[in-house]
C-alpha cells in the first residue's frame, strides 16, 4: 500500500498498523508540491519532489521513498512466480492419478500440449494432457 503522507489527517498511522496486522507492506511518501507560480517553477518543484521520493527516503513519517515499495513488489512477484511454477509438481505429489503408479501414463510437456499435435476426436478439441507409454 502506498499512501501520501498527511500530517493533519494522519491516515498513515492507522493504515500502517492496519496493513501490518494483515501482512501487507505499507509505504508512505510526502505529498507532491502544490501548484503555484509559473509552469517552469512548478516543473522544477515537481522534479525535485520526484527525485526525493524515488529513493529509499528517510525514517520519519512522510519521508519514505518508493524504492522500498518497488523492491517489496518485485520480491512478492518472484514469490508468486515460484509458487505457480511449483504447482505442477505439488499436484503430482499430492493427487492420486489412476494408473500412474504402474508407469502406464507419462505427462506431456507444455510445448506438446500447445502445439496441436494431440487432436482429440471431440470436434477438434485438444485433448491429451497425458499419453500412454
Amino acid at each position: 500500500m502506498l499512501c501520501l503522507h498527511d500530517a493533519y489527517y494522519r491516515n498513515d498511522t492507522f493504515l500502517r498498523e492496519y496493513f501490518a496486522d494483515r501482512g501487507v507492506g505499507f509505504y508512505d511518501v510526502r505529498r507532491p508540491p502544490e501548484k503555484r507560480g509559473t509552469v517552469a517553477e512548478d516543473a522544477a518543484r515537481l522534479a525535485e519532489w520526484y527525485a526525493s521520493v524515488e529513493g529509499y527516503g528517510g525514517e520519519a513519517p512522510g519521508e519514505g521513498g518508493v524504492r522500498s515499495a518497488v523492491e517489496h513488489l518485485v520480491q512478492k512477484h518472484k514469490e508468486r512466480v515460484a509458487e505457480i511454477e511449483g504447482m505442477p509438481q505439488r499436484t503430482l505429489d499430492s493427487v492420486w492419478w489412476p494408473f500412474t503408479q504402474h508407469g502406464l501414463v507419462s505427462f506431456l510437456g507444455e510445448s506438446q500440449l500447445t502445439s496441436g499435435e494431440q487432436e482429440g476426436a471431440g470436434h477438434g478439441h485438444r485433448l491429451g494432457a497425458r499419453r500412454p507409454l
